[in-house]
């Protein structure tokens, strides 16, 4: 199995990439950031995809690797698998999984391989998940380490493999089934089926328990039941014969009951009379008063009554006002120097102190600038006076000073000349001296001009570094040429001076045209020689500088004074001032506080008093709308009183004419109420009949001989009331029995559904505990068939880790001994002891953990298989020995699989340059 071919579309900062791989041992490099680790990702993205639910950038694939430009990820990967089929794995890769293309065709027919997960085609491959893959094959910078997770693949197959030949075969998985099959039946939450099957059990029990305590109530209440029967047939037999005696004794209150009647037919005759001629009295004309309208009136007159209060109290409150308005107007009169200030003028007062501070400010600065202007008039006054002889100096041209100088320099060259001739020998000399150095110029000038030559011949044909000897001698060439030339200059020159002193007497004459011409330029200044001439010339120039300083000084505090503006100053400020002062003196105050609350005074005042106008307005307002209310409402109530025929005397109110009309409507509704009370007792007397036909009845009536003596109907009613009353009590009893013991009944289960219900739930209990024992019994008897398991193939497994970790150590290390959640520990033979791993080197740990890795792929896939194996910059903190060592192992190792080490050391490449067949790829 091999990976021949990689190409990169777009992943992380590879673009447009074209790997080709071949068996055996595979070495890329690359500096550091050129995409080593992103080649590796790339290619374990296309065997297992990349995820997307970590929000760590550096362990997020996806989100690390995409493009920024929002395209996809893309590329191909081409594989041989063990049995020479050639496959081309095509995936892109979306900011979202679900976006994602993928596909595995089959190389040779370009058809797609169906039977290959396209989702995880390394599972297929390579016959592992990405997590065992990375634990084994796939091994990133510094992490050779290998650590056990929840779901652990490589210990499971190890161990199935190892005890039953067949991977699929797994302890893990029988011991989940158990596990399930356990917590099926029992668990914490009480969830399981025993638990609801012990619950059911329970409540069965409370069920019986509760169904057999109603059975014996039940019987007792109907027992009660039947008595209660037996009592109700005696006493509607009672009921019976009283109510024939009450028929009998009702015939003998008949003949009363008649003339009671005859006695309300004439009161009734005599309240209609009385009726009609309280009708009369309470009529004029067509227009009739009814309890409506007296009700009306009287709610009218009510109406008024509050009117008139409330018209009392808008009165009192309008003198109120007044009074208060009043005492306003006194207060914002001894504050009339406020009166008609503009709005602002708080602002425009607090503005004017400011800028009459500014300008007292200003004025202060002005004379402060006046007097030192005064100073300095005097000091420049005195400056001129000090000048004095010196002030002569002023006449002196820029030239002169130099060309005086120019001639003493002159003279004393010309005394040094006519001095003697040994200067002309020391020049000659000098002369000698230059020639010698003009001949090594040109010996140094032809150097150069050979090594440029040289260099470039040799960078030409040899070596393009060899330009630089090129280079120097061009600027040998150029030092040379600039040497010569200056040594010329000086020649010359020398030669010009050897040549004065051939002619002394030219000297001489030249020496004394000098000193007369400088005799005549000192006299004229009052001076003897060059030393006063200087000393006066620096006296001068230091009395001059200081005046122009002064002068200057003297011009800037003018400018400063025109640019303050004293007069338009002085004239603001008497503004502001008279401006201020008018305010206080309207205003009665002294200062800016002072006039602040004056003013806030003022306004309150104002505001005050503009608030009680306003109330006092709408309270004369309201007095009004309450007058007309009152005009209204009173002639509401005189019109239907003269209507009514109800005038109202002098000597009379509305209320008592009112009052005397309401006692005539009672009267006619008592003597209404008395009449209708009369009719509803003749009729309640006449019980439906008809008088003249009880006078026939009782004519026609035999004496009534059953009714015994003190038997009245009143009598008989009372036992007969007694007696049903009893008959009601008694049935109402007979019903609350009858629907209690329903009530009881209903909904329940009979006691032997119950028992027989609960007797196959202990059935079934009985069954699943034996089922859960047994499901004990057998995780037990797993458990240590497995850990027999794991002693048989652990010692294979050490022995397979340590043999490549002694090829790898030159034999230093060889027995290690690996646990189930892969803590190791090794044995020393330097201290013959064994150690936990965390003793060593960081370089030899990972020695320990790369044959971890090896021997794991060599237990999972066997000795046989030729799976690759990844590597990247695996071996960074191995020693030179240690490195050698390990090369040496992958390359004997690449002979049987294909190897891809990815490193940006070059200590790689010179190790592997010696051994044959090794594919170098640089980045």
């Amino acid at each position: 199995m091999i990976i021949k071919k990689v190409k990169v579309g777009r992943f992380g900062k590879l673009k447009d990439k074209e790997i080709n791989f071949q068996e055996g041992l595979n070495l890329i490099y690359g500096e550091n950031e050129v995409g080593k680790s992103t080649l590796q990702a790339f290619i374990k993205a296309m065997f297992y995809g990349m995820g997307s639910g970590k929000k760590d950038i550096r362990i997020n694939d996806r989100k690390r690797y995409l493009p920024w430009s929002g395209d996809a990820a893309s590329g191909e990967l081409y594989w041989m698998d063990a049995h020479k089929q050639e496959y081309i794995v095509k995936r892109s890769f979306w900011e979202k999984k679900k976006k994602d293309d993928r596909l595995v065709i089959d190389a040779i027919t370009g058809e797609e391989a169906v039977h290959i997960d396209s989702e995880k085609p390394g599972t297929a491959f390579f016959g592992i998940g990405e997590e065992a893959f990375e634990k084994t094959i796939f091994i990133r910078q510094l992490g050779s380490e290998v650590a056990r997770d929840k779901e652990d693949e490589i210990m499971k197959r190890i161990s199935n493999l190892h005890q039953t030949g067949d991977e699929s075969l797994s302890y893990h998985k029988a011991m989940d089934a158990l596990q399930r099959a356990g917590k099926s039946l029992q668990s914490a939450r009480k969830t399981g089926r025993l638990d609801k099957l012990k619950g059911d059990q329970d409540r069965l029990r409370q069920e019986l328990v509760y169904a057999k305590s109603l059975h014996t109530e039940c019987i007792e209440e109907q027992i009660q039941f039947n008595r209660l029967q037996e009592e109700k047939e005696i006493l509607l037999k009672q009921i019976s014969r009283l109510d024939n005696k009450k028929k009998a004794a009702k015939l003998a209150i008949l003949k009363e009951e008649y003339e009671d009647l005859c006695g309300y037919e004439r009161q009734i005759q005599e309240k209609v009379q009385h009726i009609a001629a309280l009708e009369e009295a309470l009529a004029h004309e067509d227009y009739r008063i009814d309890a409506n309208w007296v009700a009306d009136v009287r709610e009218k007159i009510y109406l008024q009554q509050d009117l008139q209060k409330s018209l009392s109290t808008l009165e009192e409150q309008q003198q109120e006002l007044h009074s208060q308005l009043q005492e306003q107007k006194t207060l914002i009169e001894e504050l009339h120097g406020y009166d008609g200030l503009e709005e602002d003028i708080e602002l425009r007062l607090f503005e004017h102190l400011q800028e009459k501070q500014i300008l007292e400010q200003k004025k202060i600065e002005i004379e402060a600038l006046t007097e030192e202007k005064k100073l300095l008039e005097g000091q420049l006054l005195n400056e001129k006076i000090s000048l004095g002889r010196t002030l002569r100096f002023e006449e002196v041209p820029p030239n002169l000073e130099i060309e005086i100088y120019d001639r003493e320099d002159r003279v004393k060259e010309l005394k040094d000349k006519i001095a003697g001739d040994t200067r002309r020998d020391h020049l000659m000399l000098k002369q000698d001296m230059l020639q010698d150095k003009k001949k090594n110029m040109m010996v140094l000038l032809l150097a150069g001009v050979l090594l440029t030559a040289g260099g470039a011949a040799a960078g030409w044909f040899i070596n393009s570094f060899l330009y630089g000897f090129s280079a120097v001698g061009l600027i040998l060439c150029i030092l040379g040429l600039a040497k010569r030339k200056k040594l010329t200059g000086e020649v010359k020159k020398l030669e010009m001076e050897i040549s004065v002193f051939g002619d002394t007497k030219a000297l001489h004459k030249e020496l004394e045209d000098n000193l007369q011409e400088l005799q005549k330029i000192y006299a004229r200044f009052g001076v003897a020689n060059l030393q006063e001439f200087r000393s006066g010339m620096l006296r001068y120039t230091e009395k001059r500088e200081n005046i122009e300083i002064l002068n200057v000084k003297v011009a800037e505090k003018k400018k400063q004074l025109e640019a303050l503006a004293t007069n338009e100053l002085t004239e603001k400020l008497v503004k502001c001032e008279n401006f201020i002062k008018e305010v206080f003196n309207n205003c009665n105050c002294t200062d800016y506080e002072a006039f602040k609350q004056g003013l806030k005074q003022h306004r309150k005042l104002i505001l005050d008093k503009e608030s009680l106008e306003y109330k006092l307005d709408e309270t004369l307002k309201q007095m009004h709308h309450i007058q007309e209310e009152l005009k209204s409402i009173c002639a509401g109530i005189e019109e239907p009183l003269i209507l009514a025929g109800k005038a109202v005397g002098l000597s009379e109110t509305y209320e008592q004419i009112i009052e005397e009309i309401s006692n005539q409507l009672a009267q006619r509704n008592e003597e209404k109420t008395a009449l209708e009370a009369i009719k509803n007792t003749y009729n309640a007397l006449l019980k439906g009949r008809n008088a003249e036909q009880m006078g026939a009845e009782l004519a026609a009536a035999e004496a009534l001989s059953e009714v015994q003596t003190g038997e009245t109907e009143e009598i008989l009613e009372i036992a007969l009331k007694e007696s049903t009353q009893q008959l009601i009590v008694m049935e109402k009893r007979i019903k609350d029995l009858e629907f209690g013991i329903q009530s009881r009944i209903q909904g329940v289960r009979t006691i032997t559904s119950i028992e027989e219900e609960l007797e196959n739930v202990r059935q079934q209990i009985g069954y699943y505990e034996e089922v859960a024992s047994s499901l004990d019994i057998g995780k037990e008897v797993m458990e240590q068939a497995f850990k027999e398991i794991q002693r048989s193939f652990g010692p294979r497994f050490n022995k397979t880790v340590g043999e490549i970790l002694e090829k790898i150590t030159d034999g230093k290390y060889r027995e290690i001994k690996i646990s189930e959640d892969y803590q190791i520990k090794v044995s020393d033979p330097m201290e013959d002891k064994i150690k936990d791993i965390d003793y060593f080197s960081n370089g030899t740990w990972d020695q320990i953990y790369f044959a971890l890795r090896l021997g794991i792929a060599e237990m999972i896939f066997g000795k046989e298989s030729v799976v690759p194996i990844f590597l990247d910059d695996a071996f960074v903190q191995y020693d030179e020995e240690r490195l050698k060592a390990v090369l040496e192992y992958l390359y004997d190792y690449a002979k049987q699989h294909q190897v891809i080490l990815f490193t940006c050391q070059k200590r790689e490449i010179d190790l592997l340059e010696k051994y044959p067949d090794v594919n170098f790829i640089y980045l």
